[in-house]
């Protein structure tokens, strides 16, 4: 498997996005016309948040037999992650699980964030009892092992059609995932730090009596 280089984002810069929700990350990007919000999969529980640089994995599949057992090297991408990174899995949206309990197991010990599956997760029960935070497009039980070779970590692939490179800043939440490129990241935190700003002043002036019409007006980037 190709492994490729990955410059993270400051640490500071990665925390400006812990409380930022999607969709003021999606109205940021809207402006700056990136295509950066995954719209297309589903967390394996409610309540998961997480933020982080991304570390890619890219996948081909096949049936049953296609590929040796050991070109299913996830050890090999998981050993590239650092604590409070996310791994994005391009597994070409494929209905074949890419990780599963154990897997999941292993990667919360390591302190991974979570993981973006354009492809398959399994054993949901499991990942759910370790606590390890999923996105996957799929929920199927069909296993890994000579079904999916991995040929690349830390290379750019696209999930749901948003391309992801390594380094680039993942925020999931109940609303979606949002990809930031590391390369405007700085910029998109100061502009939606601003519309959580501005969220947060309409709710007090709505409380205390002003029509949302009003609202709307007074706050443009609510």
């Amino acid at each position: 498997m190709e492994i490729g280089d990955i410059e993270r984002p400051s640490a500071e810069l990665i925390a400006k996005f812990r409380n930022i929700p999607t969709s003021t990350i999606s109205d940021v990007l809207d402006g700056m016309q990136v295509n950066g919000v995954i719209l297309n999969l589903r967390p394996c529980r409610s309540g998961i948040r997480f933020v982080g640089p991304a570390v890619t994995v890219k996948g081909v599949t096949g049936v049953w037999g296609t590929y040796e057992a050991q070109d299913y090297a996830f050890g090999e991408a998981l050993d590239a992650c650092l604590p409070g990174d996310v791994l994005v899995q391009d597994i070409c949206g494929e209905r074949v699980s890419c990780l599963g309990g154990i897997a999941a197991f292993a990667a919360k010990h390591r302190g991974v964030a979570g993981t973006v599956v354009d492809g398959g997760a399994r054993d949901v029960d499991e990942i759910n009892e370790c606590g390890f935070a999923v996105v996957a497009r799929h929920f199927v039980p069909t296993g890994a092992k000579t079904r999916i070779k991995l040929i690349g970590c830390n290379v750019p692939v696209k999930i749901d059609g948003v391309a992801v490179a390594p380094g680039d800043i993942i925020v999931a939440d109940a609303s979606a995932v949002a990809v930031v490129p590391r390369a405007v990241a700085a910029e998109v935190a100061e502009a939606a730090l601003e519309g959580c700003r501005q969220d947060e002043q309409a709710r007090a002036e709505i409380a205390r009596g002003l029509s949302f019409t009003e609202a709307f007006r007074k706050f443009p980037k609510m």
